[in-house]
């Protein structure tokens, strides 16, 4: 699992996630989870068309981090 904290939704990350997708065979790409610091509307939205597999931003609460463990485990 890869969270990739994310400034700029043009940002490496965005590249690099794109980049694992196309060159890693489906059974070992890790879980992709964006982290921004703004939530600005769209972002979640952005963040998965760019390739991440899920979007949480912070503050992050425990409770939040533990669900979307939990949800790719």
């Amino acid at each position: 699992m890869i969270f990739a904290v994310i400034a700029r939704l043009r940002c490496a990350k965005c590249w690099a996630t794109q980049i694992l997708k196309k060159t890693l065979p489906p059974g070992q790409l890790p879980v992709i989870i964006a982290v921004t610091a703004n939530a600005l509307k769209g972002d979640r939205e952005k963040c998965l068309e760019a390739g991440m597999d899920d979007y949480i931003s912070k503050p992050l609460g425990i409770e939040a981090l533990n669900r979307l463990i939990s949800k790719y485990i």
